[in-house]
């Protein structure tokens, strides 16, 4: 390693960067020495408020961090239980669906039933108005012979 000495030419340009002014003999510097400490106290309070204000700052995101796995959580939760309210949706409309088919044809039968009978109704009315209608012509010419 090499030294410098005063003697040198590279040894010049740092010569004035070395020499600081001394406080006792400069009263310029005397008067704002008080004034240096108060900016120091300053500054150190300004530095203990900025720590507390970045403790803070870490609370909150921690906090935040609880907050967002929580909602995250309940948000799974939600879909989890619109999913299942879904499905069982989808159960009682297969339900209902079936329950429909079968009435469905229950009803079809019941008209063919229903034709069936009315068909056997107006044969058997025909015939009860065939038989009235002898008996009829039966009963006046009994009643004219009787007569």
């Amino acid at each position: 390693m090499r030294r410098l000495s005063s003697c040198g030419s590279r040894a010049q340009p740092l010569r004035g960067m070395w020499d600081l002014p001394r406080p006792e003999l400069e009263p310029e510097v005397v008067l704002k020495d008080g004034r240096i400490e108060r900016l120091k106290l300053e500054l150190e309070r300004k530095d203990a408020e900025i720590q507390k204000l970045k403790n803070v700052i870490t609370q909150w995101e921690a906090k935040y961090k609880e907050v967002k796995a929580r909602n995250a959580q309940l948000l799974k939760m939600l879909q989890e239980g619109e999913m299942k309210d879904k499905a069982e949706i989808l159960l009682q409309v297969d339900e209902s669906q079936s329950i429909k088919n079968e009435l469905t044809i229950q009803v079809t039968s019941l008209h063919a039933a229903l034709e069936q009978e009315r068909s056997k109704v107006k044969v058997l009315q025909a015939e009860l108005a065939k038989y009235q209608g002898g008996r009829k012509g039966k009963r006046n010419s009994e009643s004219d012979q009787c007569r």
